[in-house]
């Protein structure tokens, strides 16, 4: 009880040292559940959760704590999904509607509380971020004139597109922050031999093939439309490159699999993958090719044997 109660009083009292923990929170809450089954992992959440809420309290650090209880819902549908045993992409999607939902319902209550609109002020705050990033960099001296510029003119393009396109960045965050915590969990679960279920290897998670036609969609309707129609246009391609990402990386994994690619050259690849501005893209155009090229399932893959 001690420990789950610190894994969520940490992030909050401590923001700068463990706040980027808040997004695997989904994590511990799934193990939990794992190891106790639902009605003691309940009473275990409940305890843990008013000594970590009680500590906070005395803080005055509650808000951050109010944050973090948005990711226990996740965690519970992950359980669910893994001794329903359902697939990875049905468990995933029951994930966004879980995390999307939970967030919506906790920016309406501070909404409400404080009122004030939290997108909005969001987007007043990221605008404020850009200007002050534009001011710092004009004020050094070793700064061209066309530099800077050019750096004007890229921040206040940006400044105009940003308010545009920041619902679709916030679904991508959604499902970034599912597709994590699924992943993390799927490992663990076999790590740790929690369970004979499971949503199988990573490397063999693919999307539905209909759902191609969203960012093909997308780009037809970003070339054709215009104001709110394009907008939303250029939100879906988001959503769509980021998710034929995910299946690109499955892809690119099963690659080095396949070809018995050494650890420390793997690493190189990753790291060049995450430095390369293009790497994003790459990986999203080639889990968009698996659809018609299916790199998996060609003759001698590792797929084809566990299949058989």
């Amino acid at each position: 009880m001690l420990l789950t109660a610190a894994v969520f009083f940490l992030p909050s009292f401590f923001p700068f040292l463990f706040g980027w923990s808040q997004g695997v929170l989904s994590i511990p809450v799934f193990l939990i559940f794992c190891f106790l089954g639902p009605k003691s992992a309940f009473k275990l959440m409940r305890n843990s959760l008013l000594l970590a809420g009680a500590g906070l309290i005395i803080a005055q650090r509650i808000e951050i704590f109010l944050f973090s209880l948005t990711f226990i819902p996740l965690g519970y549908t992950l359980y669910k999904g893994m001794i329903s045993e359902e697939s990875a992409i049905v468990t995933g999607v029951k994930g966004i509607v879980t995390q999307g939902g939970s967030w919506i319902v906790f920016w309406i209550i501070c909404s409400l509380i404080t009122s004030e609109n939290l997108y909005t002020q969001l987007v007043i705050m990221l605008d404020a971020s850009f200007a002050q990033a534009y001011t710092a960099y004009s004020t050094q001296s070793d700064i061209s004139a066309e530099v800077l510029y050019a750096l004007q003119i890229a921040i206040e393009e940006t400044r105009k597109v940003i308010p545009r396109v920041l619902p679709g960045i916030l679904g991508c965050i959604v499902i970034a922050t599912v597709w994590f915590n699924l992943v993390i969990s799927n490992i663990l679960a076999k790590k740790l031999c929690l369970t004979d279920k499971g949503w199988g290897k990573y490397t063999a998670w693919s999307l539905p093939e209909q759902l191609v036609w969203l960012p093909i969609t997308a780009v037809v309707i970003m070339l054709v439309g215009s104001g709110v129609i394009k907008d939303i246009a250029i939100c879906l391609l988001l959503v769509g490159i980021l998710l034929y990402f995910f299946q690109g990386l499955a892809v690119f994994i099963h690659l080095l699999d396949k070809w018995n690619v050494p650890g420390f050259f793997r690493l190189a690849l990753y790291f060049m993958l995450i430095v390369q501005s293009y790497g994003l893209i790459f990986l999203a155009i080639l889990g968009f090719a698996d659809v018609w090229l299916n790199f998996r399932k060609l003759p001698g893959s590792v797929a084809d044997h566990t299949d058989k």
